[in-house]
């Protein structure tokens, strides 16, 4: 009993102290190897991917998660005891419609896809919630056969039930780290500076609910092409119930994509980067350290065998807004986080410090 309680002391303890650490700059740093993103850039980064493979039906959306056996969240594991796992396989528009858990269901062209401590393919993240699927326009969906949009718009949202308005979903990792997705319009426009995207100042982005909520729209041309994600999302992380992040994301990336089937290859581009700084970019909100980051996605690439970029730049820039504490962090205001993508799942992290650091990105979502 001692050395169980010595153990959790030791645990509690050093998950606060690295939470506090993190919050600096945005991402978490293990002792050593790469280390477990979440910065504003690696988020949007894995939301844009996972927005484009879950649109395509050769896609790889969350099929696998790339780990590191020195990551900090695996070391971490060793002394927690965490442990997830799940027998059930999460659905897709693809599976039959049904009742229960882990299935979906569709009427009146709207699915709801129901997820209950269940996981995708090879990856061993968990999954628990409801992702509620719709078109804009008159494409056809029901379970059991994926859709074939032109000149459509697909909505994808986190619903608080089956046929229910916006809501939150979590995907638990095999570190034990939980990523809430909450797409509430309580949630998003509860970011620390109160924006409601209405195309004002701060962020200047303007978002039209859909469902009472956000989510993620895709767009899909004539030749049933993605052509752009709208993100519009609140974004959470936490380890063991101790908060490691929380951040709000919202905007517009456009998409060039080429080939078909597995063979897909998307291009992602946002806003506009000069002399290092990235303007006009998708907005994202630090709701922890009360700083806006503007992101910048540089031909940044995506495919359909992987859900996080393969190559690129992405840079966010960070600014105070009129709800920042005028002891915000010195190296934040006027600064920039880049990430260089070396290859799936894989990146290179450079602080608002300067500050080098190899990292994973994990999430797809």
């Amino acid at each position: 009993m001692e050395g169980t309680t010595i153990k959790t002391i030791f645990v509690v303890g050093l998950v606060i102290s690295l939470a506090l650490t993190f919050s600096a700059c945005s991402v978490n740093n293990g002792p050593s190897g790469a280390s477990e993103d979440a910065s504003i850039s690696g988020l949007a980064a894995e939301a844009v991917g996972g927005a484009l493979n879950f649109s395509l039906s050769s896609g790889t959306f969350t099929m696998s998660e790339m780990r590191s056996q020195q990551s900090l969240f695996s070391w971490l594991n060793l002394f927690s005891g965490i442990a997830h796992a799940s027998t059930s396989t999460c659905p897709t528009i693809s599976d039959s419609s049904s009742s229960g858990p882990n299935t979906c269901s569709s009427a009146s062209n709207v699915a709801t896809l129901d997820y209950s401590d269940c996981s995708f393919g090879n990856s061993s993240a968990t999954w628990n919630g409801f992702t509620q699927l719709s078109f804009s326009g008159a494409t056809a969906l029901a379970c059991g056969t994926f859709p074939s949009p032109t000149n459509d718009t697909l909505l994808r949202q986190a619903v608080a039930s089956a046929g229910g308005a916006a809501g939150t979903l979590t995907r638990t990792s095999s570190s034990g780290t939980v990523l809430t997705v909450d797409d509430t319009i309580h949630g998003i426009d509860g970011n620390y500076q109160g924006d409601t995207f209405n195309g004002s100042a701060p962020s200047n982005f303007s978002f039209t609910p859909f469902n009472s909520g956000g989510g993620k729209e895709v767009v899909f041309n004539a030749s049933g092409q993605q052509t752009s994600v709208t993100i519009a999302e609140h974004l959470s992380g936490s380890l063991d119930g101790n908060a490691l992040f929380d951040h709000t994301i919202a905007g517009t990336v456009n998409v060039s994509e080429s080939g078909s089937g597995s063979s897909t290859v998307w291009t992602a581009t946002a806003g506009t980067v000069s002399s290092g700084t990235c303007s006009n970019g998708v907005t994202g909100y630090d709701n922890v350290m009360k700083m806006l980051g503007q992101t910048c996605f540089e031909n940044v690439t995506y495919n359909a065998t992987c859900c996080q970029p393969i190559s690129g730049t992405i840079v966010t820039t960070f600014t105070n807004t009129s709800n920042s504490p005028s002891t915000a962090i010195a190296c934040m205001s006027g600064q920039t986080e880049t990430l260089t993508i070396t290859g799936c799942g894989k990146a290179t992290y450079t602080s608002c410090t300067g500050a080098t650091t190899s990292v994973n990105l994990d999430q797809c979502f």
